[in-house]
C-alpha cells in the first residue's frame, strides 16, 4: 500500500487497465514498473522495450532511432544508453531469426543464437 500513496492515479488506473485487459503496462517509471511487477503484472514492460519492439519489427528505421534518441536526450532524458541497448539487440535478434531462417532452408542444425540467453522482455532493457 505504501508504493501505491507515491504513484499518480493515472499510473495506478493504467496498471489496473492493462491488467484488466491482458495488456502489457508500459513505462518509464521505475515506481510504477516496480508496483506493476509486485501487484502480478507479468507484462510490464519499459519503454525502451517498447522501442526495441519497434525496430525489429521493421517499424522504427534506423534513422527514426537517432530521432528517437537525440530527441529524448534533447528534452532532458536519460534513457539514450537504454534505447541504444534496446536498438542493438533488436538488431541482433533480427539477424538471429533471419539467420535460422537460412539454417533452416539449407537443413543446417544450428539455432539461432540469442545475445544474452534471455527473451527480450527479460534483457537488459529496464530502465
Amino acid at each position: 500500500m505504501e508504493n501505491r500513496k507515491r504513484l499518480g492515479k493515472g499510473e495506478l488506473s493504467s496498471i489496473a487497465f492493462a491488467m484488466s485487459i491482458r495488456q502489457a503496462f508500459i513505462t518509464d517509471d521505475k515506481k510504477a514498473r516496480k508496483l506493476s511487477v509486485d501487484v502480478g503484472n507479468t507484462l510490464t514492460q519499459t519503454t525502451p522495450h517498447l522501442h526495441s519492439w519497434l525496430i525489429f519489427k521493421n517499424l522504427l528505421t534506423d534513422t527514426d532511432h537517432g530521432t528517437v534518441t537525440s530527441q529524448h536526450q534533447s528534452m532532458g532524458g536519460t534513457l539514450g544508453p537504454h534505447f541504444n541497448t534496446a536498438y542493438d539487440l533488436a538488431l541482433q535478434y533480427r539477424y538471429n531469426m533471419n539467420r535460422g531462417v537460412s539454417l533452416a532452408s539449407t537443413g543446417s542444425s544450428s539455432p539461432p543464437v540469442s545475445p544474452t540467453g534471455l527473451p527480450p522482455a527479460q534483457s537488459n532493457l529496464d530502465a
